[in-house]
């Protein structure tokens, strides 16, 4: 259960837009009655906000708690890659719900897939949304565009599937 005095927002990690109820996303808080007072403070954490009633009958929101790291961000066919850079495509393409960089590894070389999840995978152009990622941020990636609700809810924008050695 989150203090009285805090505010909490959780947020799509690289970016301000807040979550719905029961999205996981990155702990951001404000706390102004102390000697040092934290304004929007990023923890870098993830967790999600808990819509149910409290068991004890304290009012203030409840979360989750500790579900990971918001830091996402890194190195495909060396290039660096952000969550913000994912967002960037998300903010410019209004027809894309959520999307996540999958990074794999096929004979030994980087493999990335942008999985976009669109309202009408008819009506979206896979190419257009490919070239602006390459234009954007120098980065060849194939598009899997997906239904609704098919990327999983776990805060993830980059998903780094490579085989560590």
């Amino acid at each position: 259960i989150v203090e009285e005095n805090i505010i909490l927002e959780i947020v799509k990690p690289g970016s301000n837009q807040q979550v719905r109820k029961g999205e996981v996303g990155e702990v951001v808080i404000t706390k102004l009655n102390n000697p040092y007072p934290m304004i929007r403070l990023a923890t870098g954490d993830l967790s999600a906000i808990i819509d149910e009633p409290r068991p004890c009958g304290r009012t203030n929101i409840r979360i989750k708690g500790w579900m990971g790291r918001a830091e996402q961000s890194t190195k495909v066919k060396g290039i660096f890659v952000t969550p913000e850079q994912i967002n960037k495509l998300t903010n410019t393409y209004k027809e894309i719900i959520k999307a996540r960089l999958v990074i794999e590894s096929k004979d030994f070389l980087d493999d990335p897939v942008l999985v976009c999840e669109v309202k009408d995978i008819n009506k979206t152009n896979e190419e257009e949304i490919k070239n602006f990622f390459k234009n954007q941020f120098k980065l060849n990636t194939r598009i899997s565009l997906v239904e609704i609700g098919e990327i999983v809810n776990d805060g993830k924008v980059i998903e780094d599937k490579r085989i560590k050695k």
